[in-house]
């Protein structure tokens, strides 16, 4: 049970930081959810197709090509 809540929090603050990025998944589901159990517990979200990236809280955009991956990157601070 303790295995359950902590892979819970662990989507959530995944969730949490990308929304402070103004990064918005869409597509939230157990399919695009990857968890390894062993030796830690760790939580990876796969499948950024369907995100939504916001240049501030009011304005949005769809991705629909290449460039939303390097738009994510600069945002996390990936390169």
């Amino acid at each position: 049970k303790e295995s359950k809540t902590e892979i819970y929090d662990r989507i959530q603050n995944c969730v949490s930081f990308l929304h402070s990025k103004y990064i918005y998944h869409c597509d939230i589901h157990e399919g695009n959810i990857m968890v390894e159990l062993k030796p830690i517990i760790k939580v990876r979200l796969i499948d950024f197709g369907n995100t939504i990236i916001s240049e501030s809280e009011n304005k949005f955009y769809l991705n629909q090509n290449l460039y939303y991956m390097n738009s994510i990157r600069n945002r996390l601070h990936l390169d």
